[in-house]
């Protein structure tokens, strides 16, 4: 939702400059970046919320079977599968929400988990019509 968005930010801001942790710098830039993106509506208003029911399953586009994401992957899914805390039993309704886990990255790691990112599908962007796809986007809340 737009406010707890907005929130993150200011809660991810305070502990970026309380511990200068650069995972946090990250964190604020995505989460700005994702508002920009996805909640904006283009004419200069955004919308409350995106619906995480999509065709009919709750969370479709936010959770991940281990497999989806080894057969879309390969080699790369083992990191991946590390670094977001993905397993095969998952950690929401035996499907898996990726979390960042905090330990520090080699520079190989980080360019292969940047290449794997662009890799997995995700909701259809407004503004990003390149990047691979699964169907029936989220829909926006105008409330």
């Amino acid at each position: 939702m737009l406010y707890d968005n907005a929130l993150l930010v200011i809660v991810l801001c305070e502990a970026f400059q309380a511990t200068g942790r650069q995972l946090y710098r990250t964190a604020i830039e995505e989460t700005i970046a994702f508002v920009a993106r996805d909640l904006s509506n283009g004419e200069g208003g955004f919308y409350s919320a995106l619906d995480a029911d999509s065709e009919g399953i709750e969370g479709k586009y936010y959770a991940w079977e281990r497999k989806e994401i080894e057969e879309v992957l390969g080699d790369a899914a083992e990191l991946f599968c590390e670094i977001y805390g993905v397993t095969v039993d998952g950690n929401w309704e035996e499907k898996n929400i990726l979390t960042r886990k905090e330990r520090p990255l080699t520079g190989q790691e980080k360019a292969l988990l940047e290449d794997a990112k662009k890799k997995l599908p995700r909701p259809p962007r407004r503004k990003d019509p390149a990047s691979p796809r699964r169907q029936d986007p989220p829909l926006a809340g105008t409330r």
